[in-house]
């Protein structure tokens, strides 16, 4: 079961079970996607324990998280993946940031951001990793398209977690945001699965990954996390 049930978190699913065109699969639990772990109350901390989690990556601006929370024996890394003060960007691309459509150009601008996220899951201890933001759909599913498609699971496979998202979240009530959402594509005669396949269909994580600075080393650290049974 990929999906799992944290307590007051709605977004939570593991990396694991999925197919590569390797001949393998994806292993559970040493890969986690999330919405914000802030939401957590007592017995949601308690499930993540259970997992084996012992390094969370918050992708989160400074000015979304709270501070205060922490984690005994479980390593937290603040790496913001979106520079929000960065107004030219955000100008041409603040209305898309909600959907996949700003993906091509973000990766192309913030190359060392992925970076920093990439080279943590490289060198985190044993034990599971959970990266999230604050919805878990947006930073948080480009990092999974991007670990994913290094491991060689299908553009299909990518694009069906990718939309597991959208009904996970309407518990949060954000009706506002899923309007401009789907405002986006409308404006843009497009859909969520039809930016991921395109992005998809020219792009690949490894050579992206050393030409941000990731090692080769490191990559393959990563691919073991992922796929190796043990």
């Amino acid at each position: 079961m990929r999906t799992l049930n944290w307590s007051a978190c709605v977004n939570v699913r593991d990396l694991g079970g999925l197919s590569t065109r390797h001949g393998d699969t994806t292993v559970f639990g040493r890969v986690v996607r999330a919405d914000s772990l802030d939401r957590l109350d007592d017995d949601g901390v308690a499930s993540m324990r259970r997992y084996g989690i012992s390094t969370i990556i918050d992708m989160r601006d400074a000015r979304e998280r709270d501070a205060t929370t922490s984690y005994e024996s479980i390593e937290r890394l603040h790496l913001p993946l979106e520079d929000q003060s960065d107004e030219e960007f955000w100008q041409k691309w603040r209305h898309y940031n909600s959907t996949p459509i700003y993906y091509s150009a973000f990766l192309k601008h913030c190359p060392e951001r992925v970076r920093s996220v990439f080279e943590s899951i490289a060198l985190a201890p044993p034990g599971g990793i959970v990266f999230h933001c604050g919805a878990g759909r947006d930073r948080t599913g480009l990092i999974a398209i991007l670990l994913l498609n290094l491991v060689g699971v299908s553009p299909e496979q990518i694009v069906g977690d990718y939309c597991l998202s959208a009904p996970n979240l309407k518990p949060l009530g954000q009706v506002k945001d899923q309007e401009a959402i789907e405002a986006a594509y409308k404006a843009n005669k497009t859909n969520a699965a039809t930016e991921i396949l395109a992005l998809l269909s020219d792009f690949d994580a490894e050579t992206y990954l050393l030409d941000s600075g990731v090692s080769r080393e490191m990559i393959e650290l990563i691919r073991s996390r992922l796929t190796a049974s043990k």
